[in-house]
């Protein structure tokens, strides 16, 4: 992404309110933004599944079996 042109709407009393660009960089944004998004729940889930496997070989969890596992919602 190229230096992204803003431009600030203001009050009567100069008071920034509200930010446009233009809309091929709004799509970029929203895009990049959704990578990201999926990029942390994926390394989230990873951390939750590495915790538990910790757990499991301390004896503080049982293990789920596979059938278990894939009928879990």
């Amino acid at each position: 992404m190229t230096h992204m042109q803003i431009s600030y709407l203001t009050d009567s009393k100069g008071k920034k309110v509200a930010v446009q660009i233009p809309f091929k960089e709004w799509s970029e944004l929203i895009t990049e933004y959704e990578r990201l998004k999926q990029y942390y729940e994926l390394k989230n889930n990873l951390l939750v599944s590495f915790r538990e496997i910790a757990e499991i070989e301390k004896g503080d969890k049982t293990a789920s079996t596979l059938s278990e596992f894939l009928n879990e919602r």
